[in-house]
């Protein structure tokens, strides 16, 4: 490949012939190499497709559990699920029972004079709000 183009000024008939046979050459070589890469593209271009194809596949398989699709739960693996916000006490993202609630089932209490566990009330409302 030439690198820079000479001084042509300082070139002769016969080296400037020779330059412009030389340079069809290197343009022949190149038009080669450039249809070859466009080959490579395009199938390099399939293969990406494919495994994109693949990969939106595997991951919607991945995220399928026994709770969004037809799989027993003991295919489900051993990864703890997140809780939802059913399975806290009074719809709390925590888990924990709300304070208002349980501040009013033990006043209630009192005035009736029960004797029960406060948290067995607090799942028998918990169970009827759902």
């Amino acid at each position: 490949m030439l690198a820079a183009l000479p001084n042509l000024a300082e070139l002769s008939v016969q080296d400037k012939d020779g330059l412009i046979v030389r340079l069809f050459g290197e343009l022949d070589t190149l038009r080669t190499v450039i249809g070859d890469l466009q080959v490579r593209v395009t199938l390099l271009e399939a293969e990406n497709q494919t495994l994109r194809a693949e990969v939106k596949e595997l991951r919607g398989k991945l995220a399928k559990n026994s709770l969004n699709s037809s799989k027993p739960p003991s295919t489900d693996g051993l990864k703890k699920r997140n809780r939802s916000r059913h399975s806290g006490q009074f719809g709390r993202s925590d888990g924990a029972a709300c304070p208002v609630i349980l501040a009013a089932i033990e006043a209630w209490r009192k005035r009736k004079k029960l004797r029960f566990c406060l948290s067995q009330v607090a799942i028998a409302v918990h169970i009827r709000s759902w």
